[in-house]
């Protein structure tokens, strides 16, 4: 369901199951996308790219 939408966004809410493919899905929307809850998938979002990060950093 659309929630809000503005000229640089758009808000969404989905009733679905979290799933590797959800979180591949928005993995490949980079910065373009930014998950604002459940709080599990937010921490586990920002663990992936910490490691991916840290790939870089060595």
């Amino acid at each position: 369901m659309i929630e809000k939408t503005t000229e640089k966004y758009v808000v969404i809410s989905l009733k679905i199951i979290l799933a590797y493919e959800l979180i591949s899905m928005l993995l490949g929307w980079g910065s373009d996308v930014k998950v604002l809850s459940p709080g599990s998938l937010r921490k586990q979002l920002m663990n992936i790219l910490d490691e991916n990060l840290k790939q870089y950093k060595r």
